[in-house]
């Protein structure tokens, strides 16, 4: 899918693109002879997509639904267990917290280290997040396309 700037035509580019797609075919050397007659019938055909793949859509929307409403059950329940684990462990760190207290920490620097202990612990977790989320995108192209070389995804940029 892509766009086509101002001032082409389309049936210009349709012919362009049928005729690089047969010079790239002839190329193949993998073809059999009879696929090498049937080169000149090959062509390709521009329709509008300013709608999207609209047939695609519909065919998969309630699947997709489904996915997502998994997705963000599945997402929840972590969430609910990370802060549950989290109130377990200050709740045992209740005491070492009164300690401090007492030996003279401020409120202020009390806070400060639990505050900078539970953003570390959300960065590591984002960034685990965004690593298993590219290894999954990478896995349903490979099982969509089979083993592709060249995948439509790139990795981000570091």
């Amino acid at each position: 899918m892509g766009r086509v700037g101002k001032g082409f035509v389309p049936a210009q580019i349709q012919a362009q693109m049928t005729l690089e797609i047969q010079q790239w075919l002839r190329g193949q050397n993998e073809l059999i002879k009879g696929d090498q007659i049937t080169i000149p019938q090959q062509h390709v055909r521009l329709s509008p997509g300013g709608a999207g793949i609209s047939q695609l859509r519909d065919y998969y929307r309630e699947g997709l639904y489904l996915l997502s409403a998994i997705s963000l059950l599945v997402l929840l329940i972590a969430c609910a267990n990370l802060a549950n684990l989290m109130l377990v462990r200050e709740a045992s760190r209740r005491r070492q917290t009164h300690i401090q207290v007492a030996l003279g920490a401020s409120r202020k620097r009390v806070l400060r280290s639990v505050l900078t202990a539970s953003i570390l612990l959300s960065i590591v977790g984002g960034v685990a997040g965004l690593l298993i989320a590219s290894a999954g995108t990478r896995a349903i192209l490979i099982l969509a396309f089979g083993n592709a070389t060249n995948l439509p995804i790139k990795s981000a940029p570091s």
